[in-house]
C-alpha cells in the first residue's frame, strides 16, 4: 500500500503551517511542520480565509497568491505552480480573481501541493460554507464588496449529511448536539 501524500494524510490540503489556532485542529499535531485537521473541510476553511485576506491586501491574481504562498525564496517553482493553477481552474496566471474563483483555485492549489485528485470541489465549498460562519469572514466580504456565488452551495445538501453525519460520536447517544451540525440547521 502506497503511503498517502502529506497533505491528504493531514487533511490540510493546501499544506497550512502550523502557526495559526485553526479551527478543526486535530487534537494530535503530528506533523513538525504542517497543521494537521480533523476532516480536509476545515482545512478548506482555513485556506479559504487566508487567501480572502491575500484578495484583500490586493494579492488577487495566480501569480501573486502564489508567489505569497509558495515564494521562490523557499525553493519553489512560482511559474510552474502558477501556470498548474491557472490552467486547472480556467483564469489567467494575471487576471483578477474573484471570491466566486476562489474555490476553483483552493482546489487546483491542492492537487498542485500533492492531493493528486484526493479532494473534490463539493469538499472546498464545504469548507468555504463552515468559513462563511465567521462573521470576521462575512467582514471580509463585504470589505472586497463581493459575495459568493451560493448556488453551487445549494448542490451540496446530501454532502454535508453525509460530512456531519459521519463526523458523529455514535459512542454517546446522550451528548447534545455538536456545534458544528447547529451551524447547517
Amino acid at each position: 500500500m502506497s503511503k498517502l501524500n502529506r497533505n491528504v494524510r493531514n487533511h490540510n490540503p493546501l499544506n497550512i503551517e502550523s502557526r495559526d489556532d485553526w479551527l478543526g485542529l486535530a487534537p494530535q499535531q503530528n506533523d513538525s511542520r504542517f497543521a494537521v485537521f480533523n476532516s480536509p473541510e476545515y482545512g478548506f476553511r482555513a485556506a479559504y480565509i487566508i487567501l480572502l485576506r491575500y484578495l484583500e491586501r490586493n494579492d488577487d491574481t495566480v501569480i501573486k497568491i502564489i508567489n505569497k504562498w509558495a515564494p521562490a525564496s523557499d525553493n519553489n517553482h512560482v511559474g510552474n505552480y502558477s501556470q498548474f493553477v491557472a490552467k486547472r481552474a480556467q483564469l489567467d496566471v494575471k487576471s483578477r480573481i474573484t471570491v466566486n474563483e476562489l474555490p476553483q483555485v483552493i482546489l487546483a492549489m491542492a492537487d498542485f501541493e500533492g492531493a493528486q485528485g484526493a479532494y473534490s470541489l463539493s469538499q472546498v465549498y464545504l469548507g468555504v460554507e463552515l468559513a462563511h460562519q465567521e462573521s470576521f469572514v462575512q467582514a471580509r466580504l463585504a470589505k472586497l464588496g463581493q459575495g459568493i456565488n451560493t448556488a453551487p452551495l445549494g448542490k451540496l445538501k446530501k454532502a454535508k449529511t453525509k460530512f456531519f453525519h459521519d463526523k458523529k460520536d455514535k459512542s454517546s447517544k446522550k451528548r447534545k448536539k455538536p456545534w458544528w451540525q447547529k451551524l447547517f440547521s
